[in-house]
C-alpha cells in the first residue's frame, strides 16, 4: 500500500494517508451469460482510515468497454502463461457515476466477445482504480466468485495459510461437477510494458484441498513474500456451460535483516534478569510486533511476551538437568499484516535456584510478602506464570517431598492463577500452561483444584472459540498450540476424575469424579470445534496431540464422507462406502465435520463395563453446520473400528496337550459378557499331525454337533462357521499362516466347550479297529468314560 504525503499551509506534513481500496465483487475475471443483465458491485471498497463499511465521501465512477488488438489474457486450464490487460488495449465507450453499483444488459454486446468494466473510487485527494474482465457465453453460465475465509487482508500473509471457499449465483449452481483451481504468479514486465503471468507447477503440493474441491488452502510458508498472484477458479455444470472466477493476490514481504539475542548466556531462575532483544529489523508494513515463546518440560507452551516493545527483561523457569539445564526459546518477528520472518531459535542456560529447594518452596510461595503474591495483586500474568511453571518445575523434581505438601502448593498457585483474568491467546498459553503443570500429578491434586481448574478451563475454551471465529493473522497460528495446551489439561483431568470416580470414598465423591470426566469430555468436543473453525471443507484433517490424549478433526463435504479413514493416536474410523446412505442422513449441509478422540486409558471407571476394555477407547463425533451431533444409525454397512488390544499378561508356561487319534479332548471356556471376542491360538508340534477343532455353546461339541469347526496343520488354518440360517452352508476362512489365532464372536455369556481331535497323517493305523468317540452319531456298543474337565482357560488361549 502507497502512502501519500500531504504538504499543510503551516508548511510542515500533514498526517500522511493511505491509498483508496477498490474492489469489484466476483474478482478480476469472470464468465458471464450473453443476454443477460449484469449488476456490477463495487460496495468491498472502502478507506483504510475509516475502514470497510463505511462509504462515506467515496465517490464511484464506472466505465465499460471491450478490449481490442491481440488480447491474449483469457485463461483456460490448458495455458500454462498469459499476458495481462494493457490498457492502451481497451476502448471504452460509456460510462456511470455516483452509485457503488450498476447493472446493464449485455443484449446489444457479441457473444464469445471480451468486455472491460473500470471502477475508479476517489476522496480528496486521492483515487484508485480496479476493473473486471467478462467473457460472455451462450446460456445462463453459473456466476462464480471467490470469498477468502482466511489472511483476508490487502496484502496477505505469507506465513499464514490462505482459505478461499468458492461462491455461486443462477440456477446452474446445483449442476456443477467439477472444480479446477489454477494458481498463477506474476513476472518482471515485458520489453512493451506488458504483465506476464505464469502457471505455478504442481499447485497439489502446496495446498492442503484437492484440487477439484469446491475451496482451496494454499498452506502456510508456500508463497513469496513481496510478490503477486492469480488465482483462478474453472467450473463446469453437467450440461457442458463453463464458469470462472479470477482473484489478485499480493502478499507482504516479511522483515528482514534483523537478529535477536538473550543476555546473559546463563543465569539463575527467579534471581537472574534475562534481557531479550530484537533489533535491525526492516520492513514497510509497520508496527512490528514480537513474540517470546518458549515451550516447558512436560510440553506444553508459553508465553514470556508478545507485543510491540522489541525488548523485555524476565525471570525464566528451569532447564532440565538431563539437558545441560538448556531453556529454548523461538522469536517471532511480525509485521501488520501478519507476514512473519523465519522464526529465531535461541537457548540460555537456566539453573534451579536456591529458593526452591524442598525446605524453602512452601515458604517462597506462600508468604504474605511474597513476590507471587504481589504480583497475583498486581494482576500481571505473566510475571506470575514465570514464577509458577518455575516453582512446579522445581516440585516435580523433588521426589522424595511429602504428597500432602504437593498438594497444597499446587492448590495455591491453581487458586491464585484462575483469579487472573484471561484477555488474549498469549494469556491463555500461560495461563494454561500453568494449570497443565500444576494438575498433571493426578494422585496428589486435590478435588478443589480439579474443580477450579476445570471452571477455568471452561472458560478459555470458550474463549478460545469465539477468538477462532474472528480468524486473526495474528492468532491463527497459536490457536493449535492452545488447543493443545487445554488438550494436555484435560487430559489429566479426564484422568484424575476417572481414578475418584472409581474410588471408595463414598458415593458424593464419586459423583464428583463422574461430572470432572463427563464435563471434560463436553470440553473436548468445544476444543475440537474451535480448532475446526478457520478450515474449509476437505482441507487435510489436523491432529492434536498430547502425551496421552490423541484427536484428529476435519471438515468435509458430504459427499466425501464415503469410505472415509480418520486415524487417531493408534486407532482409526473408517465410514462405509454407501454415499448414499450417509448423505441422505445430512440435510441441507454444506460440509460436516467429524472429531475423532483416542485415549489410551478407560475414563468411564464407574461403569460395570470397564473390565472389559482392553484397548484405547475411541469416539467419533459428527456435527452439522450449527456444531449440532448428527445422529448416524441403522447404515446399510457398518463403520469399520480398527484399534489394537493392549498387552495382556500371559502365563510363561506353554501347556502341551495330547491327544489321540480320533479322541476329542475336552476344554471349557467362560465368557462373562455379551459379544466376547474368542482368541484360540492353536498349533501341532508335529508335522504330521493335523488337528480338528470344534466350539459349542453351552454344551460338549460332536463332530456333527457344532457352532465352529476348524483344520490346523503346520502349513495352514481353515476356520468353517454355519451360517445362522443353513447349518448346511456356512462361511470358511483359510489362511496359510498357521498361527493366525482362530476367532469367533462370543454373543452371549456362558460356557462355551472346545474340542480337539488329532489325525497323524503317516501312521499306518489303517489295520487298528477304529475306536469310537463317546460324542459321535454312530451306535454304541459299548459304556464310555468321560474324562473332567479341565480348568477353564483365558479367553485368548494356546493349546
Amino acid at each position: 500500500m502507497k502512502v501519500v504525503t500531504r504538504w499543510c499551509l503551516d508548511g510542515k506534513p500533514c498526517r500522511r494517508k493511505p491509498d483508496l481500496v477498490a474492489i469489484i465483487y466476483g474478482g478480476t475475471e469472470v464468465i458471464r451469460g450473453h443476454n443477460e443483465s449484469i449488476t456490477m458491485n463495487g460496495s468491498l471498497s472502502y478507506d483504510p482510515d475509516v475502514g470497510q463499511g463505511n462509504h462515506s465521501g467515496l465517490n464511484f465512477a464506472w466505465y465499460y468497454g471491450e478490449i481490442t488488438g491481440n488480447y491474449s489474457g483469457v485463461q483456460t486450464a490448458m495455458k500454462d502463461s498469459f499476458t495481462g490487460v494493457n490498457e492502451s488495449t481497451i476502448n471504452y465507450n460509456g460510462s456511470f457515476s455516483g452509485r457503488e453499483s450498476i447493472t446493464f444488459s449485455t443484449a446489444t454486446m457479441s457473444v464469445d466477445e471480451t468486455y472491460v468494466v473500470k471502477l475508479v473510487v476517489t476522496k480528496d485527494y486521492r483515487s484508485s482504480s480496479v476493473y473486471q474482465i467478462i467473457h460472455l457465453v451462450k446460456g445462463e453460465p453459473p456466476q462464480i466468485s471467490q470469498r477468502c475465509l482466511v489472511n483476508c487482508e490487502l496484502k496477505i500473509s505469507p506465513s499464514v495459510k490462505l482459505s478461499i471457499q468458492s461462491e455461486c449465483q443462477g440456477s446452474q449452481c446445483s449442476k456443477i461437477s467439477s472444480y479446477d483451481w489454477i494458481f498463477y504468479e506474476q513476472y518482471p514486465s515485458a520489453p512493451n510494458n506488458d504483465i506476464a503471468w505464469k502457471k505455478v507447477q504442481d499447485l497439489h503440493l502446496i495446498t492442503s484441498t484437492p484440487l477439484d474441491s469446491s475451496s482451496i488452502v494454499i498452506k502456510e510458508d508456500s508463497l513469496t513474500g513481496g510478490k503477486n498472484y492469480r488465482l483462478a477458479l474453472f467450473v463446469k455444470t453437467t450440461e457442458g456451460l463453463p464458469g470462472m472466477s479470477a482473484y489478485d493476490i499480493s502478499t507482504a514481504s516479511p522483515p528482514t535483516g534483523g537478529t535477536c539475542s538473550i543476555t546473559p548466556s546463563s543465569g539463575i531462575s527467579l534471581k537472574t534478569d534475562f534481557n531479550l532483544s530484537c533489533s535491525d529489523w526492516a520492513s514497510d508494513s509497520t508496527p512490528l510486533s514480537y513474540q517470546f515463546q518458549y515451550q516447558l518440560e512436560n510440553g506444553l507452551y508459553s508465553m514470556i511476551y508478545y507485543g510491540l516493545n522489541s525488548t523485555v527483561i524476565s525471570w525464566l523457569p528451569p532447564g532440565n538437568q538431563s539437558n545441560n539445564y538448556t531453556v529454548k526459546f523461538v522469536v517471532t518477528v511480525t509485521d501488520k499484516y501478519g507476514a512473519s520472518a523465519p522464526a529465531v531459535n535461541l537457548s540460555v542456560q537456566v539453573k534451579p535456584s536456591e529458593l526452591l529447594s524442598s525446605e524453602n518452596i512452601s515458604s517462597f510461595l506462600t508468604a504474605n510478602d511474597s513476590l507471587f503474591n504481589d504480583v497475583i495483586k498486581d494482576g500481571d500474568l505473566s510475571k506470575a506464570a514465570q514464577i509458577a511453571n518455575a516453582v512446579l518445575q522445581a516440585v516435580s523434581q523433588h521426589t522424595t517431598m511429602d504428597s500432602k505438601e504437593k498438594a497444597k502448593i499446587q492448590d495455591f498457585i491453581i487458586e491464585s492463577i484462575v483469579s487472573l483474568r484471561v484477555n488474549n491467546i498469549p494469556d491463555l498459553l500461560q495461563s494454561s500452561s500453568v494449570i497443565g503443570s500444576a494438575i498433571q500429578d493426578t494422585e496428589t491434586v486435590s478435588i478443589k483444584s480439579l474443580v477450579s481448574s476445570l471452571s477455568a478451563i471452561e472458560a478459555m475454551t470458550s474463549f478460545l472459540w469465539n477468538i477462532a471465529q474472528l480468524k486473526d493473522v495474528a492468532d491463527i497460528p497459536l490457536v493449535t498450540q492452545s488447543a493443545e495446551n487445554l488438550g494436555s489439561c484435560l487430559n489429566s483431568v479426564l484422568k484424575a476424575g476417572a481414578m475418584i470416580a472409581s474410588g471408595n470414598l463414598g458415593s458424593g465423591v464419586q459423583e464428583q469424579g463422574k461430572s470432572l470426566v463427563t464435563t471434560s469430555m463436553k470440553i473436548i468436543s468445544l476444543v475440537g470445534d474451535a480448532v475446526l473453525a478457520s478450515s474449509v471443507p476437505d482441507e487435510e484433517m489436523i491432529s492434536i496431540k498430547t502425551t496421552e490424549l490423541a484427536m484428529t478433526l476435519g471438515r468435509h463435504s458430504p459427499d466425501k464422507l464415503a469410505e472415509l479413514e480418520i486415524e487417531g493416536g493408534d486407532g482409526r474410523f473408517v465410514l462405509p462406502a454407501d454415499k448414499k446412505s450417509l448423505v441422505s442422513r445430512i440435510t441441507e449441509a454444506t460440509f460436516v465435520d467429524t472429531q475423532m478422540l483416542s485415549i489410551p486409558f478407560n475414563p468411564y471407571t464407574w461403569d460395570n463395563t470397564k473390565q472389559r476394555v482392553n484397548s484405547d477407547v475411541l469416539a467419533l463425533d459428527l456435527k452439522d453446520e450449527t456444531r449440532k451431533l448428527i445422529k448416524v444409525s441403522n447404515l446399510t454397512n457398518d463403520v469399520i473400528i480398527v484399534t489394537p488390544l493392549k498387552p495382556q499378561t500371559v502365563s510363561l508356561e506353554n501347556p502341551q496337550y495330547f491327544t489321540k487319534n480320533d479322541d476329542l479332548r475336552f476344554h471349557e471356556i467362560d465368557v462373562k459378557y455379551d459379544n466376547t471376542l474368542i482368541m484360540l491360538e492353536i498349533t501341532p508340534d508335529e508335522s504330521s499331525i493335523n488337528l480338528f477343532v470344534y466350539m459349542r455353546y453351552g454344551q460338549r461339541p460332536t463332530t456333527q454337533e457344532h457352532d465352529l469347526n476348524a483344520t490346523v496343520s503346520k502349513n495352514e488354518r481353515c476356520v468353517w462357521m454355519p451360517s445362522a440360517h443353513d447349518r448346511n452352508g456356512g462361511i470358511t476362512e483359510c489362511s496359510v499362516n498357521p498361527l493366525t489365532p482362530i476367532e469367533t464372536l462370543a454373543k452371549q455369556p456362558g460356557k462355551y466347550f472346545l474340542g480337539v481331535q488329532s489325525y497323524n497323517t503317516t501312521a499306518a493305523n489303517s489295520h487298528k479297529r477304529k475306536r469310537r468317540s463317546c460324542f459321535g452319531n454312530g451306535r454304541q456298543k459299548r459304556s464310555c468314560v468321560e474324562v473332567k474337565d479341565p480348568h477353564p482357560l483365558p479367553l485368548r488361549a494356546k493349546i
